[in-house]
């Protein structure tokens, strides 16, 4: 009687065991778990933060809640930029530059069908604008006009005598004052008018 006993109780000692064994390793295999989570969370968290540059300071972001705004500075590397109202603006003095990395820049308007219409489309291939109400491109050193929409007259910059291009779409074409104008071309030269060419 002695004996089984003894042998159950030994056979009770390796099962209890046996079974803090598996508590354990289940134990460790949740803390390593936590651990590694936690290590990914540690990484994204810096990731995103050496992208922002989100520290003391908010070097290229400000978010100002009473305005709803955000605020960048600097030069912001985006892929798509999604504006409800449409609204992009400027600090004073400072415009707003909008650039590509060797590719086009597309600004797009989405309608109630929520369908995308391109509305602007500059690339290296030339520059299409529709249903623009008002356009205005500036001198970036002078701020002086150079096109607008609302007067159609396209004037070259102070400084610059000379305009290549491979096609020109005008109603008009002039010289200044006491000064000639000059047709150069390295092929063929055409003037075609919807209405006729008259020339002064």
């Amino acid at each position: 009687m002695g004996k089984a006993d003894l042998q159950q109780q030994k056979y009770d000692m390796a099962k209890c065991q046996l079974y803090n064994e598996k508590n354990s390793f289940a134990f460790w295999i949740v803390i390593i778990l936590l651990f590694s989570l936690a290590l990914g969370n540690l990484c994204l968290t810096l990731t995103i933060a050496g992208v922002l540059k989100i520290y003391k300071g908010m070097e290229n972001i400000e978010l100002i809640q009473g305005a709803e705004t955000v605020k960048f500075f600097g030069n912001i590397d985006f892929d798509r930029v999604l504006k409800v109202d449409g609204k992009l603006e400027g600090f004073h003095e400072e415009p707003v530059e909008i650039s590509g990395d060797n590719g086009p820049v597309s600004i797009s308007l989405v309608n109630r069908n929520a369908h995308p219409h391109n509305k602007i489309h500059l690339s290296k291939n030339g520059s299409i604008l529709k249903g623009i109400n008002h356009f205005e491109v500036k001198d970036g050193a002078s701020g002086r006009q150079i096109f607008s929409t609302s007067r159609p007259t396209y004037n070259l910059p102070q400084g610059a005598s000379m305009l290549h291009t491979n096609l020109i779409n005008a109603a008009r074409i002039t010289s200044p004052i006491n000064d000639t104008l000059k047709f150069q071309t390295r092929n063929r030269f055409t003037l075609k008018g919807t209405e006729g060419t008259r020339l002064e």
